[in-house]
């Protein structure tokens, strides 16, 4: 039914504020019925890195305990966790027992409204500061090491087989994270799990580096073609507990928008607290052009906050 959004005005507007907060995935109305005249829609949505059901009280009343029993036992017998409840109504104190004993989440149309705010607020800041620090750049007459920035571009594009490929790009990463005010710099890394291009400590408590964690790592791919998804999700599945890792991909990456190719499992990985920050030969002709290094980085963290990855 392609009308079933505007038959359920409720439904189509929890909707799209849900997906505005970061939810991801499909959800599809229908109605479910339960031993009342009352309206239940139901979908499910990708929430804390799995797809778990959405239920929406389509009515005034707070949904009811038994309602919740029923879906957990459902749940618990399928051997799956997780479940939304949405209603207008705040839960009652007895049945909030209830949602604790199947952990379920449970949110009034008021704190999607709140949540939808508070994101917002944050990045029209994140954007402001953005700006005014261009401006100040700009102003200034560009980064004062653009032409060592450009030395490096000139000789890894000369770089013309594997080995001399990998080693120019990781030679100039390793460059970039010191310059970036990086310590313990380490090529080549391995761990029990894992070998890591670069690997370096964030000590820094200014800028955007200080919301970004450390230690972070840097995967180098000087491809003449783009990076591919099972880069993106090796990438993530490396170096456990670290939340910021780059991704180097001198010739960008795969999919053109954020629901395909790379760009999906970057938003996927996020949604996992995982940041992962694409860097390209474009992104370094900006600081080269003037551009601060610091100000790009805090351009795509703060965008992939706000789902977009560029």
């Amino acid at each position: 039914m392609a009308d079933k959004d505007t038959t359920y005005p409720l439904f189509g507007a929890v909707k799209t504020a849900l997906e505005a907060i970061g939810f991801k995935g499909t959800i599809s109305p229908s109605v479910y019925p339960f031993s009342t005249s009352a309206t239940y829609l139901t979908g499910s949505m990708e929430y804390r890195g799995e797809t778990i059901p959405v239920y929406l009280w389509n009515a005034g009343t707070p949904i009811p305990g038994s309602f919740i029993t029923v879906i957990g036992e459902e749940r618990k017998k399928e051997g799956k966790r997780g479940a939304i409840f949405i209603s207008p109504t705040p839960i009652t104190s007895e049945n909030d027992e209830v949602l604790k004993k199947y952990r379920f989440d449970y949110l009034t149309l008021d704190e999607i409204e709140s949540k939808l705010t508070t994101k917002q607020q944050e990045i029209g800041e994140a954007k402001k500061i953005i700006e005014c620090e261009k401006n100040l750049l700009l102003k200034q007459g560009g980064y004062v090491k653009a032409e060592e920035y450009k030395k490096f571009i000139d000789e890894i594009d000369k770089a013309n087989d594997r080995v001399s490929k990998k080693r120019s790009l990781e030679d100039f990463i390793a460059y970039f994270a010191r310059d970036m005010g990086l310590t313990d710099i380490e090529v080549d890394k391995k761990t029990p799990s894992s070998e890591i291009d670069i690997y370096a400590k964030n000590e820094k408590i200014t800028g955007v580096w200080k919301v970004m964690g450390t230690p972070v790592i840097f995967e180098a791919k000087n491809w003449d073609e783009h990076v591919t998804s099972d880069e993106i999700r090796n990438l993530a599945l490396k170096a456990t507990g670290c939340k910021t890792r780059f991704m180097v991909a001198w010739n960008g990456i795969s999919g053109k928008d954020e629901g395909k190719g790379a760009r999906l499992e970057i938003i996927k990985a996020k949604e996992r607290g995982i940041f992962i920050i694409v860097l390209t030969k474009e992104s370094f002709l900006k600081i080269v052009g003037g551009i601060s290094p610091e100000l790009i980085i805090a351009e795509k963290y703060y965008g992939l906050i706000d789902d977009k990855v560029s």
